[in-house]
């Protein structure tokens, strides 16, 4: 694979260039690899035109709306990739200060996540990494083992292991869901019952994301068929719309916890059995010996063993 590198000619080559081809591989997008570089679109721009000029080949070229690899570009990215991975290390090693960090990190979670881990992850941030930031990015319409693969994003917070080769993963604990109501309901009193379960009206998400659930699986093998009155496409229109009228729903504990005075909600037990899922954090292999990702996945494991009241994630480092 060096035979790639030893073949670009590096005499004379700023190394910085090939940073800059690899945050374009990873985005297909010049904006978006210059806002992952902290640099502006125009330096980006120019960064890619110094690499072409010296390596005498586009390397990237318009399709549709982003940027399609040559076949010079995918023959060097894993080469490049390897060389940048062992000059950091090299440079950073044990010592490395997050303070240094000059990095956006992309990353995917479910609604239920963000309340629980955004705010100390934001105070740990600024305190320690100011130079840092994220970009949250919608679950929904991606597939997040795909972006990860393909080096566009950097964590993904899955509800179960992923299970590929160029992925690693670190389990957290069990996540259990609860059901919710406005606070002061007229209809429930002390804990909610099965009756009172089935008969009121429920927001829900809309059919295509609740298939993606087992929760009607679970609740259907009971007898219950809930009444769905209104189906929302976000987990968090559920919380503001049940704490705004008399209906109810279920969302994960660690998502109504954070929210249950803010919004006026109370939290009850289901009536029925529900089994909890697993929350998992996935990345790329070639961001596992990453100093400055380390770090940041170091730094949401100490938050979310203390955050969620199960058994503490293992695998993080």
């Amino acid at each position: 694979m060096m035979e790639a590198i030893r073949s670009m000619n590096i005499r004379n080559l700023d190394l910085n260039l090939l940073r800059v081809f690899d945050a374009i591989y990873a985005a297909r997008n010049i904006s978006r690899a210059a806002d992952h570089l902290g640099l502006s679109q125009p330096a980006t721009s120019h960064a890619l035109k110094r690499l072409r000029e010296h390596l005498g080949d586009p390397l990237f070229v318009r399709a549709g709306k982003g940027l399609e690899a040559t076949t010079r570009a995918e023959q060097l990215i894993g080469p490049v990739r390897e060389a940048l991975d062992a000059i950091r290390l090299a440079v950073e090693g044990v010592s490395f200060d997050p303070a240094t960090l000059r990095r956006k990190f992309r990353i995917v979670m479910h609604d239920p996540l963000e309340p629980v881990l955004m705010p100390p992850l934001i105070e740990r941030l600024t305190r320690e990494a100011p130079g840092a930031s994220l970009e949250l990015l919608p679950i929904y319409g991606l597939d997040p083992l795909d972006e990860i693969n393909n080096r566009r994003i950097d964590l993904f917070f899955p509800f179960y292991a992923a299970e590929h080769p160029q992925i690693c993963s670190a389990q957290f604990g069990k996540i259990d869901f609860v059901c919710i109501a406005r606070r002061g309901h007229p209809e429930i009193g002390a804990s909610m019952d099965r009756a009172t379960f089935d008969r009121l009206g429920h927001v829900v998400l809309i059919t295509s994301l609740r298939a993606r659930s087992a929760i009607e699986e679970y609740l259907g093998a009971q007898g219950c068929r809930r009444r769905a009155v209104v189906e929302v496409s976000k987990l968090w229109s559920v919380l503001t719309l049940v704490a705004a009228s008399d209906l109810i729903s279920i969302v994960p504990r660690m998502m109504a916890g954070p929210m249950q005075d803010k919004l006026g909600i109370d939290i009850f037990p289901m009536p029925y059995d529900m089994p909890g899922v697993s929350l998992s954090m996935s990345w790329h292999i070639a961001d596992e010996s990453d100093p400055g990702h380390s770090w940041l996945r170091r730094t949401i494991g100490d938050i979310l063993a203390t955050s969620i009241p199960t058994e503490a994630a293992t695998g993080a480092a």
